[in-house]
Parts: C-alpha cells; structure tokens; sequence
C-alpha cells in the first residue's frame, strides 16, 4: 500500500568517484583504472520535528486508520527530479519507474519495526535510499601527479620550481615592488652556499625527502564554490616503523609572494591491514589553491588548475632504499561539482507554512567528486632522475660592481651555452665615514641572475648573487704641499647554486668551465689579482 505523507529529507548526497593509475618510472603514463562510479543517497531520519514532523505524522495516521489491514505501508514523499544526465547511465532508472526526468521516494511507515505511529517520531529510525549511476568517463583527464625523490636538505619555503619561481620574482619587482622577498631568495641562497649545505637541525641530517605535487586541470565553465581538497594520502610500506622518523607537510603556492606556506607537519598512521603510512583529512587544512595563469608554463584560458605540493620527510630511510617501487594513492575531493554536470532537485509536499511547494534548501544538499589516483613510483629511475646541486663562489678583488662588469658576466654566460636574465635588488648605496686623515664612501650594489641551458632532455639551472662594493677613499697627503689623493678599490663576490637532474658530473663540468672562462674575463678589469674561494 502506498500513501502520501509531508516528509522532506535531511541530506541529499550525489557522489562520483573517478580512478586513475599513475606509473612514473623512464616513461610515465596516466591511465583509467576503472570505471567511474556514482550514487545517489536520500537520508531521511524519523525526527518527530524538522524532517518527519507532527504534520506528516498525522498524514500517516489519517491514511493508515482507513486500511488498518495492511501490514507494510510505504509512503510517497516526494520526487527527485533529474536532469543534465546525459553524461551517465541514469536514462535507464528513469524508464524503469516510467517517469518523466524525476525518481519517486518512497519510505517504509508500517512494518514489523515500525508498528506503532508514535515510533515515526521518536527519532531513533532513519531511512537511507540509495541508487547506483555510472558516469561517462571524461573527455579531458582531470588529475597531473608529479612525484621526485630529494636527497639533501631543502628549505621548505622556497621549494618552489626554479622557473616558477624566478618569473614570481620579477612579477614582484615590476608589479609590486616587493624587493625585499625577492632578496630573501638571494640571502637564502648565499647563506646555504656559505655554510656549505650544513643543516642546522640534527634531526633533518641524512634525511631524505619525497615530493607529491598534485594538480587538478578542469574546464573554465566549471564553477567551483569551494576549492578542492585532498582527503586522503596512502603510501605502502614495508615494515610497521616509528612514525617519529616521518614528517608529512602541505606546501601552498603563494601567489603573491615567492615564499611559500607550509602547513605544520601532519599527524600519520600506520594501517597494518593494507600495510601502509596513511594520512586522513580532519579538516579543510590541505585546501587546493588555484594558480595564476602567468605561473603556469603553456598555459590555456580554457582550464582552470588548481595545485598542491605534499612532502614527505623520512629520518631513516634505509628500507625504502630495498624496495623497487614505491605504491600509494591520494584521494581529492572537489566539493560542490559533479564532473559529469549531473544536476538534481527534491520536489515535494509542503510540510512548512513558510516554505513553498518544491523548494528544497541547499544546506541539505551534498554534491562531490572524488578523484582517487593509485601511483606506482620505479625507484631506482626515481633515484636516477635526483636533482643534483652544487655551489662555487667566486671573489674577484679590484673589481668594481658596475652595468659594464654585470654585462661581462652576462655574455659569459650566453658563450657557455645559457640563457639569463638579471635584477637589480638594491639600488645604489652609500656609505660615508671619516678618520684622521682620510674620508671614506662605500657604494654597495647587489645582482640576482638566472640562467638555464638544455642538458639533452634536463635542464641545468643556475642561480647568481652577486654583491659587490666600490670604495672611494680620499686620502689627505701631508708634506710640503698639503694636497688630496683619491684611491678607487672594489669587491665583487658571485655565490653560484647550479642543478641538475641525473648527471652530477656534467653540472660540475659546466660549473668549472663558467669558473675559468669568468675568471679570465673578469681579471681583465682587476686592477689587482683576483682571489677564488
């Protein structure tokens, strides 16, 4: 028997989960794993108030009175209209209930649980409707996975891509005149090259690092509400370890500034069923932010991309260093979008004066995507294709810090095979002091060069500070005649930081010849001789 009844829903969720298999190794590859899937589910609970209140309840006793004789009463409280589903499978639920682009909801009101009517509003029942969809797989692949394997310390803040971050540099200089954050790039790289890469925290020595870039590409007509967020990381592992030896960070692109932001470091679990590190979202903490289309190398105003940086730090890496692959999966969800434009709306019977016929708030309603990306990482290529790095730093004594000698470097570099560009990080600045018999101005400058240069199917990149200082020293002679003599001297100091995936070898060759052919172009200015640290 079916009746009629004034019953409106709790939640109404549309999910679709989408799988796809990453094999990064010599030649990578982003596959479907396995059919979309999708579900529709209706959660309607016996509240006795809000959902399944004192009105509907006496819808059902009014009905139910006339035909005492029946056992089992479903009640109709609605319909879900469909519409937008050409992109799934639903055509064929449609047809099944003979309705025209909507599905009946139907819930139980009298069986052998519910056998009085005061149990309708007791709240201690709840109905769950379900139907299973299969979307279309989409035309465009939604989800790019990068993943490397870093050997040596690297500050967090600046772990962005070196062309991404150069370009986010003079973005700063030419639009917002930020030189300061651009010359914490140059501090920062001067102070790791002075040190000789030490590490100053004794947990972080012999650590090694990997990195989890996840980026999402979808259609610009997509509107997201909310950003995307990761939900899940799982990383197999061979032996149940302590999870002191591992550090798991999100690092967020700042679209303004050339640092990043680095979440604290997150807490893992170990689940000895799959026998994997596994990291759960608790929050919003590993938001998905949207890039810039300027940050974005080839990029197409047709797609929005939203990206994410994960890494993951390990003290005692000793077991990864047996395994030949690395296995894991990193689930996204994007709220508020469905990837196949499907689109739903609860219709039902008015159980509220002060809302229409139909009218269904959208706080009740849940509508997500799922993204679920299973990786299998080859790491002895992965270990292969390690950035290498290595620091030289120069100091050229009597020579001074001018457009003319910046020019020299620059045409050095372009006869050694790199493309570069400059900028100038403080202006000219002076300084003036007096001793006895002497007056003294220091004029300090300071350059940052980038440089890069094909290496097969790699690319060696260099990043150059160069401070320098002229000083001007008026010295008062005293003799028979007293007169004043003015000595010129200079300083130009180059701190150098080359990398290079795969080949050390080749990034010091190259590094030794810029050393020799700068050195003999430079000592041609030197009023003195030059010395090299």
């Amino acid at each position: 028997m079916t009746i009629y009844a004034r019953v409106s829903p709790s939640t109404i969720k549309l999910i679709e989960t989408y799988y796809y298999e990453k094999y990064i190794d010599s030649n990578e590859s982003l596959e479907e794993k396995e059919a979309p899937k999708g579900k529709i589910e209706v959660i309607i609970p016996y509240d006795g108030h809000k959902h399944f209140n004192q009105k509907a309840i006496q819808d059902v006793a009014k009905q139910i009175s006339n035909s005492s004789s029946e056992k089992e009463v479903q009640a109709l409280i609605g319909h879900l209209v469909i519409s937008n589903y050409d992109k799934t499978d639903l055509e064929s639920l449609l047809s099944e209930n003979q309705q025209n682009q909507s599905v009946p909801l139907l819930i139980p009101v009298a069986n052998n649980t519910l056998s009085k009517i005061k149990q309708l509003g007791e709240d201690k029942h709840l109905c769950i409707i379900e139907y299973d969809y299969r979307p279309i797989t989409p035309e465009f692949k939604p989800i790019y996975l990068e993943i490397q394997v870093l050997d040596d310390y690297n500050d967090l803040r600046f772990s962005q891509e070196d062309k991404i971050l150069w370009n986010s540099s003079k973005n700063l200089m030419e639009q917002y005149n930020r030189g300061d954050l651009v010359n914490n790039i140059a501090d920062n790289i001067s102070r790791k090259i002075k040190s000789g890469f030490g590490v100053d925290d004794d947990l972080l020595k012999g650590k090694l690092f990997i990195e989890i870039k996840v980026r999402l590409a979808l259609p610009i007509e997509f509107k997201l509400p909310e950003l995307p967020r990761i939900k899940r990381l799982s990383i197999e592992w061979p032996t149940l370890t302590s999870f002191r030896n591992f550090g798991l960070n999100f690092i967020e692109s700042q679209n303004t500034s050339t640092e990043n932001n680095v979440s604290n470091p997150l807490n893992i679990v170990y689940n000895p069923l799959t026998k994997s590190l596994e990291w759960i979202s608790q929050s919003t903490d590993a938001l998905i932010t949207k890039l810039k289309q300027a940050e974005l190398e080839n990029s197409n105003a047709q797609w929005q991309n939203y990206e994410i940086k994960m890494l993951l730090g390990i003290i005692q890496p000793g077991e990864l260093y047996q395994e030949p692959n690395l296995k894991g999966e990193i689930e996204i969800e994007i709220p508020d979008l469905l990837l196949s434009g499907l689109q739903t709306r609860f219709y039902g019977f008015n159980n509220n004066s002060n809302s229409k016929v139909g009218e269904y708030k959208k706080e009740y309603s849940e509508f997500k995507s799922r993204i679920v990306t299973n990786f299998n990482l080859n790491l002895n290529e992965a270990f292969k294709k390690r950035i290498r790095s290595t620091a030289q730093e120069f100091i050229f004594n009597n020579v001074l810090p001018t457009e003319e000698n910046l020019r020299i470097i620059k045409n050095v570099l372009k006869s050694q095979g790199f493309s570069s560009d400059s900028i100038t990080l403080t202006p000219s600045r002076n300084q003036s002091s007096n001793q006895s018999n002497s007056q003294i101005n220091i004029t300090e400058q300071k350059w940052l060069i980038y440089a890069e240069r094909s290496e097969g199917i790699d690319t060696m990149t260099l990043w150059i500070v160069i401070p320098g200082e002229e000083k001007k020293t008026l010295v008062t002679v005293r003799g028979k005649i007293e007169y004043k003599q003015e000595e010129t001297t200079g300083k130009l100091t180059m701190y150098l930081l080359g990398k290079l995936p795969r080949r050390s070898d080749i990034l010091i060759q190259r590094m030794n010849a810029l050393q020799r052919e700068l050195r003999k172009q430079l000592e041609r200015v030197q009023q003195g001789p030059a010395t090299g640290l």
